[in-house]
């Protein structure tokens, strides 16, 4: 059945995105006043494109095993190469119809040929329905945590002459897929099966933890009513209230009572399974309404010329040019702290990397815009270009919608950098 692998993969991914789209309308529908973050959608995106990818070349491998045969030298080298492109892949196999480890690559795997994975779920699962499917966690044969991704082999007049399989390391795999997006923005991400076990955290060594139990969270005051929030609803957004002390950043520190932040979700995955894909803010939720600040319209007029001031200001050029992020830093916390409208002041390099700001739980740190990962980046790297003040709207990655105000910071008329801040509109 040539390409019959490939053909069944592609109805099955289409039916996903449909239903993944379909879900996440309702979820959000549901979610009170609270959409989820579109960058949240860009991540679980970035998630959908890379097993689409895996999965095609996953169908193409199956197909040509169907035609080589499941233990020809042939179909031996080919789950081979899929293990040396991958190296979030620990092992590569072909299993027999009767659930046997027939043939396994790479070499130290060897031994485990002939093994019986028969009674693993996904693998019943598959053989049932002849169907692809991702598995949740598992302790493999080989005795460590793995993910496993089973395709079908098909032959001659439909006939299951078995799968081929690869075994994931969650904590390589999903790195290499999220931490390229969230690493230095000010939010902290998850991925979780729905019973609450861990498969990615920038901790790596929480991976395999289960968060919805308590002793993983336990300064978080509202931990029953929000796991079962994520339990329960495919997609949605809550406050995630901590106890006074833990949990608040070093600018939260002198706060009384509760630390608030926002989270969200939403459900991503592959076939059957399905993950929850969580994020939350880093900063403390505010109410501007209840300060008594000034309009957006006097604040912009106030800050005008103080920006002006400092992109002006001899040390403050020589901190962004030298790359001196605590003197930068410092004279940002004045900005800051001078103007209580403000969300956040921050600075970027003259290689368009966002060296931090002030408060840094707002900020980013060390995140490089250039490689253009979403189109908030390209805003930047062409604003960036222009070397003149720009003003935008955007949604903030962690949630609500902020004016941005980007102005070049110049050395003898080269741009050395730019400073921004942030004032929060909704």
């Amino acid at each position: 059945m040539k390409n019959f692998s490939r053909l069944i993969f592609l109805i099955i991914f289409t039916v996903i995105i449909i239903f993944a789209a379909a879900s996440y309308r309702t979820g959000r529908a549901a979610a009170a006043d609270k959409a989820v973050p579109p960058f949240l959608q860009i991540v679980n995106k970035h998630i959908v494109n890379y097993f689409y990818r895996l999965g095609v070349e996953l169908a193409h491998t199956a197909d040509h095993i169907a035609s080589q045969g499941i233990g020809s030298p042939e179909s031996r080298k080919e789950i081979l190469e899929i293990c040396k492109k991958y190296p979030y892949i620990t092992n590569c196999a072909i299993v027999s119809p009767d659930g046997k480890l027939a043939v396994i690559e790479p070499a130290e795997f060897k031994s485990s040929e002939g093994m019986d994975i028969s009674g693993q779920a996904h693998y019943i699962k598959l053989k049932e329905t002849r169907k692809p499917v991702l598995s949740d966690i598992f302790e493999s044969v080989q005795k460590f945590k793995s993910i496993s991704l089973q395709y079908p082999v098909i032959g001659e007049n439909s006939k299951f002459i078995g799968s081929v399989s690869i075994l994931i390391k969650p904590e390589l795999f999903f790195h290499d897929i999220l931490s390229p997006l969230i690493s230095g923005l000010p939010v902290t991400v998850l991925l979780v099966q729905t019973d609450g076990v861990l498969l990615f955290s920038q901790a790596k060594e929480e991976i395999s933890q289960n968060i919805f139990e308590k002793n993983m969270f336990k300064n978080i005051k509202n931990f029953e009513e929000l796991t079962a929030m994520i339990k329960r609803d495919e997609s949605g957004s809550a406050e995630l209230i901590f106890a006074d002390g833990p949990g608040a950043s070093t600018s939260e520190a002198a706060l009384a009572g509760e630390v608030k932040r926002n989270v969200y979700w939403l459900t991503c995955g592959l076939f059957d399974t399905k993950w929850r894909l969580i994020m939350a803010s880093n900063s403390n939720i505010e109410n501007l309404s209840d300060k008594g600040v000034p309009s957006l319209e006097e604040t912009e007029k106030k800050l005008a010329s103080a920006a002006e001031a400092l992109v002006n200001e001899p040390g403050f050029i020589a901190g962004v040019e030298t790359l001196n992020a605590e003197a930068t830093l410092n004279r940002l916390k004045i900005f800051y702290e001078s103007n209580p409208r403000i969300y956040s002041a921050q600075w970027i390099d003259k290689d368009i990397i966002s060296r931090g700001g002030y408060p840094v739980e707002k900020s980013f740190k060390d995140y490089d815009y250039k490689p253009i990962k979403t189109p908030r980046d390209k805003i930047f790297v062409d604003s960036f270009a222009s070397g003149a003040f720009k003003s935008f709207s955007l949604q903030l990655v962690e949630g609500g919608t902020g004016k941005f105000y980007l102005y070049p910071v110049k050395s003898g008329g080269k741009m050395v950098g730019m400073f921004y801040y942030i004032i929060k509109v909704k």
